[in-house]
């Protein structure tokens, strides 16, 4: 098979092999025909391109194994030994038949051997240290979580004893197991233990979910969830191994766990110390979109599940107690998804670093390194990139930084050899022809072997076309798992040029290297016969486009490369089993791309069978239905965030394949931004006026959808979703503006007549649940209704639902600040100070506002409720009683 260029495209021209082995085929009018000499023949093997490497300089250290001679399974943490010569090592564990393991090694670079010192059954054990007094005692610390599998599970700290006796049977006697603190956590536990230099024992526990702070427990101080805790464990209270020291920052707040030192956490996976000056570092691991490794303070608040990192994450929520501050250090998901925290370096291999915090990335391999001097950053860098699964770090007696791999070794960090002979590293391409993806960049002829592919519905690129090919190298081929699922091995590129008004704009690639995509682009030049390379931050430049006027356009950053083309998507958006399915020109004849790819000897692995492949639609084409070509635009503008730890925390679902009233959109009450729309939902059916997934599409700047590059509004799209929208039925009507006179004589009795489950839905589906909080799986700002009746007769809930602004309680009013230059701020108070007042957005994309106090001309509380008037209007009677009913018995019995 050869490639020849024809009107601009290249064709495949062959001769020799029938397609798909003698079977019949379906030629483009639809009819069958007997096998033919087709045009297509195997593939033309491609040589791998010159888009290797990286454009920017070689990172300063590399990662090298070490104790090669000792079999490991899954090591997560490591410490050396105080006193001694020796690392202790963590080997995970936790199933029934294989216990979390410590073992024990000399720290020289020969060793071959590994003692076992305690296995831990039906627990994972993330973390230890030691007792600073532990070449007296033997007192080690472990932090584990279980019973594994089990529904209820706890988080605990347990103290062991380690004989000091080198010629002892038992070096570490389980028998001298004593529990010092546990509490429940079914997920995001935390996980790590540190002496500080005061003598207090630091402990990491997570929000204790597997969801978004589900539970409010990062906020909640009531309960040890969602922070690092400080406990006294020299000093026992009555009933406790440990106490409480009395300089813990909410010891004496009402109700509140006094073991608190720090809250508004997610995950704070390792936490370390600093040796020399006492300093604690924290690593997070974020939830859709951010990582942070956070500098421990007393009293902190580090804003999770409100924020994420510094950005608004559910702002409807209410902060804990505590001074909100930002993380240290914040990647996105584009660079990092599962931060690792590291160790403060002090050794004499790597000088460079020293007095360094140097962490990881679990996802990614990336290292980096930054300094604190108390005030504020003075280092922070990208170190070293490696394909590591990061679970911890550790420095060794002998001065090395250790880096462990989950996945099943040990190794250091090092200086980078590429450092010492820059001569011989190649040059990466800063010209589109220099790529090797062209026979010729001017004629827009593509190399041999390039594949040229469309795709049934293309995504949003501001009205601009697209032309697509693919290159996998040699005979290697692309993995299929049979269900839709396709891996591409290294060496492989996608090519995407963009064109607006006939002229080329940019062309982007999507390369593979060391097992990891990665995103580049290609601006063209007015004479149309090469393009440069763009800079890792993107551009923006202005574009001629097809009226003749000029438009905005957005040629994306690396890092907002990756952010659609994410993990969660598989990377590759575009070339899929669902998006190739189609039929494309290949010279004289039309044929199934997947049907042709497959022929050609592409995969490896099945394809789905064509009895279980759904068909997507073009959403542009007015002849398919409404719904399908909604959820189409859905699937390929909008699903590679929006599906579960996709990065869009909005909790929708979607992929093609989820039916719409299972994508948690139609009706559903929007968890982060309502545009000041009467009524909002996300799509509230027949009322496109209403509908916030409609409002997003209508606009540009924050809070538009999608949420990057785009900078046109997509004025077809949105009409496609209004009509939908206005097509589907309404769920709900106004019934009437309700009284509470019109109820009255309906509040007698004790309600067993009620709906309780009825009531607790409609609680969630009037929006109710957004602000306010029952049981445990609903959550808000406004008051906590648990208990409720208690504290208010039904006449008086029932007049706070109906006219809420007639008694507004002064904890969840509005704040407006009038200014001196005239600005109108309006929020809720997230924090004050003697010299500024920060008031908060009121949605989830909009920053929070300082204001000095000096700038203020008038402050005053606001005198309309926050909570929307007309919440229950659109409820039939029956339906009313049964919401007051749920929020005065608090619950819905268990069967």
């Amino acid at each position: 098979m050869l490639l020849r260029y024809r009107d601009h495209r290249p064709v495949f021209l062959i001769g020799l092999l029938a397609l798909l082995n003698s079977a019949e085929h379906t030629v483009p009018g639809g009819e069958k025909e007997a096998t033919r000499p087709s045009e297509l023949d195997v593939r033309v093997p491609w040589t791998t391109s010159r888009v290797v490497g990286s454009p920017d300089p070689p990172l300063p250290y590399v990662v090298t194994s070490v104790f090669e001679s000792i079999e490991w399974d899954r090591p997560i943490y490591a410490e050396p030994e105080l006193g001694t010569n020796n690392l202790f090592f963590i080997e995970q564990g936790g199933e029934k038949d294989q216990p979390s393991q410590i073992w024990r090694i000399r720290d020289q670079a020969d060793a071959a051997d590994k003692e076992l010192l305690l296995s831990v059954p039906n627990r994972l054990v993330y973390g230890l240290t030691f007792h600073p007094r532990y070449e007296e005692n033997g007192f080690i610390y472990l932090f584990s979580n279980g019973p594994t599998g089990e529904t209820e599970r706890v988080n605990r700290v347990t103290r062991f004893t380690v004989s000091r006796d080198w010629l002892a049977d038992i070096v570490c006697d389980p028998k001298s197991r004593q529990v010092i603190i546990e509490w429940p956590s079914m997920g995001h536990d935390g996980g790590d233990v540190v002496f500080g230099h005061d003598g207090m024992l630091y402990v990491t526990s997570g929000d204790g979910t597997v969801d978004s702070d589900r539970w409010l427990s990062a906020q909640d101080v009531t309960n040890l969830l969602g922070g690092v805790l400080r406990i006294d464990v020299d000093h026992s209270a009555e009933g406790a191994w440990y106490s409480v020291p009395s300089d813990n920052p909410f010891v004496n707040l009402e109700l509140a766990r006094g073991e608190l030192w720090a809250i508004g956490l997610r995950n704070p996976w390792r936490m370390s110390i600093d040796s020399r000056t006492g300093q604690i570092w924290v690593g997070n691991n974020g939830q859709d979109l951010w990582e942070t490794a956070h500098l421990l303070g007393q009293g902190e608040n580090y804003g999770w599940s409100v924020y994420e990192g510094s950005h608004p994450f559910y702002a409807h929520r209410e902060l804990g107690p505590g001074r909100l501050v930002a993380p240290t250090f914040e990647h996105h998901h584009t660079e990092a998804r599962s931060l690792t925290g590291g160790v403060v370096y002090y050794g004499e291999q790597l000088p460079d670093l020293e007095g360094a915090y140097v962490y990881g990335d679990h996802s990614t391999g990336k290292i980096w390194a930054g300094r604190h001097d108390g005030k504020q950053v003075t280092f922070h860098q990208e170190i070293a990139d490696t394909t590591l699964a990061i679970a911890g770090f550790s420095n060794t007696h002998r001065g090395d930084l250790l880096v462990l791999d989950q996945t099943g070794g040990v190794h250091r960090l090092e200086t980078n050899p590429l450092l010492l002979r820059k001569e011989d590293l190649s040059v990466f391409p800063r010209r589109l022809s220099e790529t090797g993806l062209f026979e010729s960049v001017a004629s827009h002829q593509m190399a041999p072997g390039l594949i040229p592919y469309d795709v049934v519905a293309s995504g949003w690129n501001d009205g601009a076309a697209a032309e697509r090919y693919m290159g996998v190298p040699g005979d290697l081929q692309i993995e299929s798992d049979g269900a839709g699922l396709w891996t591409f091995p290294d060496g492989s590129v996608l090519v995407q040029t963009l064109l607006l008004a006939k002229r080329q704009i940019e062309t982007r690639l999507l390369v593979k290297q060391q097992g990891e995509w990665l995103g580049y682009s290609y601006q063209w030049n007015e004479q149309q016969d090469d393009a440069a390379l763009v800079p890792g931050d993107g551009r923006d430049l202005q574009v001629p486009n097809e009226a003749g006027s000029l438009q905005e356009w957005r040629i994306p950053a690396r890092a907002e490369c990756m952010s659609c083309h994410s993990r969660a998507a598989n990377f590759v958006l575009g070339l899929t089993e669902l998006q190739t399915d189609r039929n494309h020109h290949y010279g004289a004849i039309e044929e199934n791309q997947l049907r042709t790819l497959e022929h050609i000897g592409l995969f490896s692995g099945a394809l789905t069978p064509k009895e279980k492949r759904l068909s997507l639609v073009n959403h542009v084409d007015p002849t398919a239905p409404l719904e399908s070509r909604v959820k189409s635009y859905l699937h390929v503008n909008c699903s590679c965030c929006h599906v579960r730890s996709g990065g869009g925390n909005a909790r929708m679902e979607l992929g093609y394949a989820t039916a719409i009233d299972e994508m948690n959109v139609v009706s559903y009450f929007p968890q982060h931004a309502t545009f000041g729309l009467n009524q909002a939902r996300i799509v509230a059916p027949g009322h496109p006026e209403q509908s916030v997934m409609l409002a997003r599409l209508s606009r540009r700047g924050r809070g538009q959808m999608p949420p990057l590059v785009a900078k046109r509004v997509d004025e077809s799209t949105v009409e496609l979703f209004r009509q939908w929208i206005a097509s589907m039925k309404p769920e709900r009507e106004f019934v009437r503006d309700w009284k509470v006179a019109d109820l009255l004589e309906h509040l007698a009795g004790n309600g067993e007549d009620r709906s309780l489950e009825q009531g607790k839905q409609l609680f969630r589906t009037a929006g109710c649940g957004q602000c306010h909080r029952i049981e445990e799986e609903l959550a808000g700002i406004g008051p906590n209704l648990a208990k409720v009746s208690e504290r208010l007769t039904p006449i008086e809930i029932l007049e706070s639902v109906i006219d809420p602004s007639v008694k507004i309680d002064e904890k969840y009013t509005a704040t407006i600040i009038v200014t001196k230059d005239g600005r109108v701020v309006q929020g809720r108070v997230q924090s004050e100070t003697n010299e500024a007042i920060v008031l908060s957005g009121q949605e989830s994309f909009v920053d929070s506002t300082r204001i000095l106090k000096t700038d203020i001309e008038e402050r005053v509380l606001s005198k309309v409720s926050v909570m929307p008037k007309g919440t229950i209007n659109h409820l039939q009677r029956d339906e009313v009683l049964d919401l007051l009913a749920y929020v005065l018995t608090g619950s819905v019995p268990k069967e």
